[in-house]
């Protein structure tokens, strides 16, 4: 992670603290502020080993290898992921107790089943392109 994004979100969790309503968020948003600057002295010590070489005798930075990507998809990025939190969200709204949490489940799950809508129209279109790409000769020039 990026050490900036670890400031920032240090300075931010102080600033929190600092104009807490009550004592309850001010020690959550203390802990997050510790917790930031641990993630930032642990992050630099990394850096220091990696550019001393970690006392191999080479005085030589070695960048950090890139986070490799999952290959799967999350469920939120898939129509059946998306569809299956619209029913989720459906049962949860009629055993909610209140009228306004039913209300917020069941705009939750229409949101899911439009984004599961969307979703599955750009699948479609793109296997309708995949599908004309291949029955177009490969050597025809744009006009």
């Amino acid at each position: 992670m990026d050490l900036n994004y670890y400031h920032h979100r240090q300075q931010v969790s102080v600033y929190m603290s600092d104009n807490a309503a009550c004592d309850c968020s001010r020690i959550v948003h203390r802990q997050l502020a510790d917790a930031y600057a641990l993630l930032i002295s642990t992050a630099r010590a990394t850096a220091t080993k990696r550019f001393l070489g970690a006392g191999e005798g080479m005085n030589v930075f070695q960048p950090p290898q890139p986070a490799k990507r999952p290959r799967s998809k999350l469920p939120g990025d898939t129509v059946a992921g998306c569809r299956d939190r619209a029913a989720a969200d459906l049962l949860a709204a009629m055993a909610m107790g209140t009228r306004n949490g039913q209300r917020q489940l069941e705009a939750s799950a229409a949101s899911w089943a439009t984004r599961a809508e969307l979703l599955q129209r750009d699948e479609d279109d793109f296997e309708a392109r995949r599908k004309l790409s291949i029955a177009e000769p490969s050597n025809r020039r744009r006009q």
